[in-house]
């Protein structure tokens, strides 16, 4: 995954309050938010600040690390998230991810 997608969750997390951050870990820790795929593990995720869940979602998720964002930020109802741009060299939105 790109340094710029791991810099654009990052700044997607840090928009997250501490209580939106705990849900968005709740969310990613049910097995239908990954669609049967690895989870990470609760104990490594329960301590995670934003940048230690960014690498572990990347690590974990790899390339299906934004498909997975923005389904735990629509389930939490921060779908406004999904709307922001990527970076300005890499063409697209999130929300043009989410369409596909």
């Amino acid at each position: 995954m790109s340094k710029c997608l791991c810099n654009k969750l990052l700044e997607t997390l840090e928009d997250l309050s501490y209580g939106e951050l705990n849900e968005f870990k709740l969310v990613l820790q049910r097995p239908e938010t990954t669609s049967g795929h690895l989870r990470i593990p609760k104990r490594q995720m329960k301590m995670a600040q934003r940048v230690d869940l960014v690498e572990l979602m990347v690590h974990t998720h790899g390339e299906r690390s934004v498909e997975v964002t923005i389904e735990v930020l629509k389930t939490i109802n921060r779908s406004d998230l999904v709307q922001r741009p990527h970076c300005a060299h890499t063409p697209g939105h999130f929300s043009k991810l989410a369409a596909s």
